[in-house]
């Protein structure tokens, strides 16, 4: 120690006398950086070296500055001609960038967020306060504050100020600085408020049609979002349907809308545009078919009431007496009718009470009962056919209660619903609507503990006496008094149509209509319409006695009337693939346009299942109430196709986009994730689906993974090593590994039985875990984030932030596979190996999405390594430095801290064990750490020593051999030999060395000499053996 100290101050001392000046954090990088120099650097490379290179590192240390951090390595090329030379010289550069990069997280400001100083129609001017560390250099990052998407980079840039362009128009944008210190250390600034450029130009963009869908005949409803860059405020939607035989045009400011009297089984063209204040955007386009008229093949019937009678009369005759029901236990008028057409029972309110009774036969009393006895009068009934419940007004408050049984009666009177006249609950679409004395109000459908939903009025009237809501249509109907015409609206009061004009009635009190057909009573007479003008309609119990008066609450019934939703396609099918078996899920059909989440969406699903090698063997799984399924006895290694529809009783609609996916392999031994999360390691069986297996609280903070048959080998954050020892997926017992500190990322040789490491120093190292024996294989550049061990090959991969690269076993043959522009605003993440077909996979991310690279692993193929990209891969996020294959697919821990997999040829992930959140994890299966060749058992990598007693010599002194006995063969690898020679006079060396023969030339006769040979493989070095000798006589 008192040596190094001596020569840093020397070196320092130099430094001063040649007029170098150094900053204070200058010198403190400076003495850190030597120091790393004289501590790694004396001890050997794997192999050994003649070189001391701990010179061209302590070099490499006074190169670098923190301007002109690029020109290090470059006057390193320039200094040094030796390879290991050269590569100590950049170690010192590395390691002064680790110096500066402590320094800098110890003494430098956090950056505060840029503001706009100018801002125009396609640029925004930003500015920033200075670092208080000089030589950095900024790049200000852009991303929109409405729109999807990350941050965005431009171009680094010392001064303090940056014009980011090209923008849209009219767009919002948050902005944030990085200050760049190194290619590794970047300090990010908080968010910038949100800064909107100026209007300019027509939309830029169409808007996006997120739905369209014809629900009736006559009706298609269309919903959009705004375009992504409307140059300037969207003062609404020009939009149009056309088919061959009609043409609708219309305009609005909503982002939906329904086209009403639309032609039935018609094929219609649907466009929209955006207007500003400039003018029309580019159209969106669409296609949608109406549906086919239904065929109404039962009678419908009129249910009305007179007084305190309930009649029923039948559409089909123009002349007919009415099925009265007539009852001394009725004594007051009827207030309200409903009529549950599926199961052909009416109900119907009086005074305090709701009487139920069958349709079949009106004049039979014998099953006339009462449904609900209420404290209050009730004035209003609706009966929801859907979810099975009776609304009703009692006392100007709203009730409801199920249908099977009504003594459990709930009040959900919304806030600002006040002396409500009339109620009609639309489970179908998932509303509640009241009559007010002020019009027609919309509320959402009552959930079970739900919160208590607004009510919107929709149409406004002060002199309305009757609605109807037409479901399946999404339309409300009413009479409009002041220009005596019946309207029609959308279920927001949108859209609203004429339907019926030039009505003769002075007032109307209740009305009924089925396809637009009106049945309409005044209270004195019923009529019903004949083309444009009606006709009284005979309502009469007795055709011989004329009765006046009292008539109200027309109902036309039949199950037609009161429809079941037809699903649209599930959404979000993922497939989690075991090797026999595998997890289907799926999210509901979306809302169909103009509905609430309350409608209702009881669906039964059915799941398909086919090979798409036969496609004609396919297994359908029906009567599925839940968004899930277990699919049991698959074929392993078998790719299957699965696809899943919704239906109702109105039947079953589209199946959904097919998802195709791959079982696992066979396998002997069942693979299974062993993961750590924030509170400890669990384990899970990749066969099986469901919550893993809580293991143990005692592992935690974990920074890297790997294991080999029983032994899980992980580093904490401190940088220790551990091994757990494991029963099966259980563990037993662990320990601490010595002599290893500073350990990050991890990875094992389970041939040469090394455990390699990486930390925040620049180096590669490995412990041989039978000797103990710590030395280091290779320098780095950057620091490293994840690190794979190709045993049986022999080479070692690992990742940096921007790089790929590879070295062998013990630090020879270096290799950058892939080098990333640090500036570019991509990341490389992790990789891993799948060994079975000799691939290396690796992850770059970028802003958007995660790029999927493969390549061939060193030494299965001659010339240069080919990389094949998978652009675009998957939309995923992934959060840690972790990345495992198996069985044709990757796994990693994205963004929520799940565990996630995808397989190579698809672009979907899937959740592979939950709840999370995890933060390491491996994958354990023996085919993953494969033995080479037909070996059952771990060959011997690793050489025995050179005998002492088989060195010879053979020649003269000035010209001989020095040669040997090879030591035994290894069985997996060549043995090559390190050997070095010194005398008085000179010294000599030699690497990868494959023949037992050193040949020495110009020594003295008798010169005495010292030799040492390390017979190695790729996996290990073997014993050195050495001796003292002379050289031949003459």
């Amino acid at each position: 120690m008192k040596n190094i100290r001596w020569l840093i101050l020397k070196l320092v001392n130099v430094a001063t006398l040649g007029g170098i000046w150094i900053s204070l954090v200058q010198c403190t990088v400076l003495n850190h950086c030597l120091k790393s120099c004289v501590t790694n650097l004396g001890r050997q490379l794997d192999i050994g070296t003649t070189y001391n290179l701990s010179e061209p590192c302590i070099q490499g240390c006074h190169f670098w500055n923190s301007v002109e951090q690029e020109n290090c390595a470059l006057k390193c090329n320039d200094t040094y001609a030796p390879v290991c030379e050269r590569e100590s010289c950049e170690v010192g550069c590395s390691s002064a960038e680790g110096a500066f990069e402590e320094e800098v997280l110890e003494n430098a400001n956090f950056p505060t967020a840029p503001f706009a100083s100018s801002i125009g129609s396609h640029g925004v001017t930003l500015r920033w306060k200075p670092a208080n560390i000089s030589g950095v250099k900024y790049i200000i990052q852009w991303k929109y504050a409405q729109l999807p998407g990350s941050w965005t980079y431009t171009e680094a840039v010392s001064k303090l100020s940056y014009v980011v362009e090209p923008l849209h128009p009219f767009t919002e944008y948050i902005f944030r600085v990085v200050w760049i210190f190194t290619a590794q250390l970047q300090l990010y600034s908080p968010p910038s408020p949100s800064y909107r450029t100026h209007p300019y130009g027509v939309p830029e963009t169409a808007p996006s049609i997120r739905n369209i869908e014809s629900s009736s005949p006559d009706t298609v409803e269309v919903s959009w979002d705004p375009p992504q860059f409307p140059g300037g405020p969207i003062l609404g939607y020009n939009l149009r349907l056309i088919s061959k035989n009609q043409q609708l045009d219309s305009g609005t400011q909503r982002t939906s809308f329904q086209f009403y009297s639309t032609l039935p089984n018609t094929t219609y063209r649907f466009s929209i545009a955006a207007v500003n204040g400039v003018g029309e955007g580019p159209e969106a386009e669409s296609g949608i078919s109406t549906l086919s008229s239904a065929v109404q093949e039962e009678e419908q019937w009129l249910f009305l009431s007179r007084k305190a009678s309930v009649r029923k009369r039948s559409l089909k005759h123009l002349v007919d007496e009415a099925h009265c029901l007539q009852s001394e236990a009725i004594h007051h008028n009827i207030t309200g009718i409903s009529v549950n057409g599926h199961q052909q029972v009416i109900y119907f309110s009086e005074g305090t009470l709701i009487w139920m009774k069958g349709v079949a036969n009106m004049s039979d009393v014998s099953d006339l009962r009462i449904f609900y006895r209420g404290s209050g009068l009730i004035s209003s009934i609706s009966l929801d056919w859907l979810y099975q419940k009776m609304y009703f007004i009692m006392d100007e408050l709203v009730y409801v209660c199920d249908l099977g049984n009504c003594s459990n009666v709930e009040e959900i009177t919304p806030p600002s619903i006040t002396a409500p006249q009339k109620i009609v609950a639309d489970s179908y679409n998932g509303y509640v609507f009241y009559l007010l004395k002020d019009g027609i109000y919309r509320a959402a459908l009552p959930v079970p503990s739900g919160r208590d939903s607004e009510a919107l009025r929709i149409v406004e009237s002060c002199t309305l006496k009757d609605f109807a809501v037409k479901p399946q249509s999404k339309r409300i109907i009413y009479f409009n008094d002041t220009t005596r015409v019946f309207m029609s609206t959308f279920l927001d009061g949108s859209a609203s149509h004429l339907v019926l004009a030039h009505v003769s009635f002075a007032d109307v009190k209740s009305f009924a209509c089925e396809n637009y057909d009106f049945l309409v009573t005044d209270g004195k007479a019923v009529f019903q319409q004949d083309s444009l003008s009606f006709n009284e309609f005979i309502v009469g119990c007795d055709l011989s006695h004329i009765e006046e008066f009292g008539f109200g609450n027309l109902v036309i019934s039949g199950s037609y009337a009161q429809p079941h939703p037809l699903p649209g396609r599930p959404q979000q099918l993922s497939v989690l693939f075991g090797s026999h078996q595998a997890l289907v899920q799926w999210k509901p059909p979306a809302l169909a346009i103009g509905t609430s989440p309350s409608a209702w969406q009881n669906w039964i699903y059915e799941v398909k299942v086919s090979t798409q090698d036969f496609p004609e063997i396919t297994h359908v799984f029906s009567n599925i109430s839940g968004t899930t399924l277990h699919v049991p006895k698959l074929q392993s290694a078998t790719k299957y196709e699965v696809s899943v529809r919704a239906s109702s009783p109105k039947g079953p609609g589209p199946w959904s986009e097919p998802s195709v996916g791959t079982t696992l392999v066979p396998a002997s031994e069942p693979p299974f994730i062993m993961a750590v999360g924030e509170d400890g390691l669990w384990s899970k069986p990749l066969n099986s689906f469901g919550p893993g297996k809580f293991l143990s609280s005692d592992i935690g903070n974990v920074s890297d993974m790997d294991w080999y048959n029983n032994s899980l080998y992980y580093s904490d954050m401190k940088g220790d090593v551990y091994v757990w020892l494991l029963n099966g997926t259980d563990i037993s017992e662990n320990y601490h590994i010595s002599n290893i500190s500073g350990a990050g990322a991890l990875a094992f040789d389970w041939l040469g039985q090394f455990l390699y490491w990486a930390g925040k120093t620049y180096v590669i190292q490995r412990q041989s875990l039978l000797t103990g024996n710590t030395d280091i294989v290779t320098h780095v550049k950057l620091l490293v984030n994840d690190m794979v061990v190709d045993s049986v090959g022999g080479y070692l991969y690992w990742t940096t932030l921007y790089s790929v690269e590879s070295t062998r076993l013990n630090g020879e043959s270096s290799l950058v596979l892939q080098a990333q522009s640090w500036i570019a605003g991509r990341k490389v993440i992790a990789l891993t190996l799948d060994l079975s077909d000799g691939l290396l996979y690796w992850l770059v991310q970028d802003s958007q999405c995660i790029h999927l690279y493969a390549a061939v692993l060193r030494g299965q193929s001659s010339g240069e390594t080919n990389i094949t990209e998978f652009a675009a891969w998957s939309t995923s996020e992934i959060s840690q430095n972790t990345l495992m294959y198996y069985s044709g697919r990757l796994f990693w821990i994205n963004g929520f801290k799940i565990i996630t997999a995808q397989e190579i040829g698809q672009r979907a992930s899937v959740s592979v064990l939950e709840p999370a959140p995890f933060n390491q994890f491996t994958i354990i299966q023996s085919s993953l750490k494969p033995l080479p060749g037909n070996f059952s058992i771990t060959p011997k990598v690793i050489p025995d020593s050179v005998q002492e007693s088989s060195f010879r010599m053979e020649g003269n002194a000035s010209s001989f051999q020095i040669l040997w006995n090879a030591p035994p063969a290894v069985d997996w690898g060549i043995i090559f030999y390190s050997v070095e020679f010194s005398s008085l006079s000179k010294f000599l060396a030699s690497e990868q060395q494959l023949s037992p023969v050193f040949t020495v030339e110009g020594l003295e006769p008798y010169a005495f000499f010292n030799l040492s040979v390390t017979p190695y493989t790729y996996w290990g070095k073997g014993p050195k053996t050495s001796l003292s000798l002379r050289a031949p006589e003459t």
